[in-house]
């Protein structure tokens, strides 16, 4: 590694950092009760991110949740002093970011209740890989949770393949720009080959098409790095297992199910896997995983084998999917369609199951609690003259399990700052509206980041700093002739154009507080 002052190749070419959901605590809460293990409050916490860059992951975390203490660690100066910016902007004091070696991480930092280290892993040498385990070891609580992502083996041969390749085309090149170049058009060369009825080039020309729409700074800095490591879980659980950790589950608890295999791949794989990381590296296997995204805590914690229906009692559920069936027929002898924002779908017969859906989707994107969640549902089945016995705890809390291994209902820990409800004078998150007056990313209070790129509403949403009316709003976007272009159909009548643009502003105003962008 670099000493702390010296630049590196972050400070060259900027890394395009955003916001990742599933490493905040909130999630990482959720997967840890679900296994059995009882984990620091969301709301009042200390995390520690290394290599956090510029803090678009962990400056929206902070503001998102005041009570917790945040700190991110970064080699790259230029990405911490911008991230530093954004912190006395929005004028937040639970976040600090320090530019500083992890290899000299001081000693004396204090335990922290949930560790995230995204996209670090394996692009860093082998000694900053074990410095990286032995801080979570050393400084994660009685308690905590470590997030650690890694390129995953067997899927990410593919990937070593086309890099080693790139690697050899861009030997001779000078500077950044000319690799990335260079790298994309082999790439372009591997994909314009007529495919062969072979294997290793479908592999190829696959990673190939992924390259050719890769920013240049993530194919800089991730494809064409110095250091580019994979692992299987099994390497990796060994690894930490050296530091008093142990596999607690993936962050994604979707990734960890086997509802894609026939039943007998299923039961093939219990006998094969009865235990539960060998059961995740044959799922590895089967699934050709490329990424994974996995939790740790300390060895000796009892883990559950499976996750608990009961613990459904202290979570939130909230639901993106749709049906084409509205009102949701709760007939048991109709199938009901439901689609995911994943893509997935899932289809049931289950009265209350669809009920408790249909309840999640008038409710999006809110956070309902179980309880909540359980009264709602008698109450729609019994306006369907369903009897409120009809509903048992027990099954809707499996039903609803299943739901979110499905990627149809999400689990949470902790309710969110959002506000759903916008007044005459609408704010955006200072966070995410200091995000996109600089470019067009910006973060929500749900940490799903949002990309404004082809969205004119990105007009509108620079304007939210809860300082002008929705008539002010109006009339500030009218007198801006790009706005008023992008907001407005073309060859509207000028004294029509001040009444059409206040509807779409109050249409825009309504999304972007569902996409969790605004506060009250």
């Amino acid at each position: 590694m670099n000493d702390a002052g010296d630049p590196t190749p972050y400070d060259a070419v900027r890394y395009p950092c955003y916001s990742h959901t599933l490493s905040h605590p909130d999630v990482l809460a959720k997967q840890a009760l679900l296994y059995g293990v009882e984990t620091a409050p969301v709301e009042s916490c200390r995390v520690l991110e290394l290599g956090c860059g510029d803090g678009s992951n962990l400056i929206p975390m902070a503001f998102g949740l005041p009570g917790c203490l945040f700190t991110g660690v970064d080699l790259a100066g230029d990405p911490v002093a911008r991230g530093n910016e954004l912190i006395a902007a929005a004028g937040l004091e639970n976040v600090t970011l320090l530019h500083a070696d992890l290899m000299d991480f001081d000693p004396a930092a204090g335990e922290f209740d949930y560790i995230i280290a995204h996209g670090l892993f394996s692009w860093v040498p082998k000694p900053v890989q074990e410095k990286i385990l032995a801080i979570c070891g050393k400084h994660l609580s009685v308690n905590g949770v470590a997030f650690i992502s890694y390129l995953a083996q067997p899927g990410a041969y593919a990937r070593t393949m086309l890099r080693d390749m790139m690697l050899f085309h861009t030997r001779d090149c000078k500077g950044p720009e000319e690799s990335v170049a260079a790298a994309k058009d082999l790439a372009g060369l591997i994909a314009s080959v007529p495919p062969a009825n072979d294997l290793v080039q479908f592999l190829l020309q696959s990673e190939s098409r992924r390259v050719m729409e890769m920013v240049p700074g993530h194919l800089f800095h991730d494809d064409l790095a110095e250091w580019s490591s994979a692992f299987y879980l099994m390497q990796f659980a060994g690894a930490a297992g050296e530091h008093g950790l142990q596999f607690l589950a993936e962050a994604d608890f979707t990734e960890m199910q086997d509802r894609h295999l026939p039943p007998e791949a299923q039961e093939k794989l219990r006998a094969l896997a009865p235990d539960r990381v060998l059961r995740e590296q044959y799922l590895d296997f089967l699934r050709g995983r490329r990424f994974r995204q996995t939790l740790l805590c300390r060895a000796g914690r009892a883990i559950r084998t499976n996750p608990d229906p009961e613990c459904l009692d202290r979570l939130f559920c909230s639901t993106a999917a749709e049906t084409d069936r509205l009102p949701v027929d709760l007939s048991p002898e109709v199938e009901v369609n439901f689609r995911g924002a994943r893509g997935t779908a899932l289809e049931s017969s289950y009265p209350p199951g669809k009920a408790a859906l249909a309840v999640l989707m008038e409710a999006s994107p809110r956070r309902v609690a179980f309880s909540e969640l359980l009264t709602a549902t008698r109450a729609h089945l019994a306006a369907a003259a369903y009897a409120a016995d009809v509903v048992s705890d027990a099954a809707l809390r499996t039903f609803l399990l299943d739901l979110h291994g499905a990627g149809i209902v999400d689990l949470h820990a902790h309710a969110t700052l959002q506000c759903l409800h916008p007044g005459e004078y609408p704010k955006a998150s200072p966070v995410a509206l200091w995000q996109a007056a600089r470019g067009y990313f910006a973060s929500s209070l749900r940490h799903v980041g949002y990309t404004f790129t082809q969205d004119p509403a990105i007009h509108l949403f620079r304007l939210l700093d809860g300082k002008r009316n929705r008539t002010e709003i109006v009339r500030d976007l009218l007198a801006n002739p790009e706005a008023r272009t992008a907001l407005l159909e073309s060859g509207l009548p000028t004294d029509e154009q001040f009444a059409a643009l206040s509807r779409v502003v109050d249409r825009e105003i309504d999304h972007l507080a569902r996409l969790g962008m605004l506060i009250c």
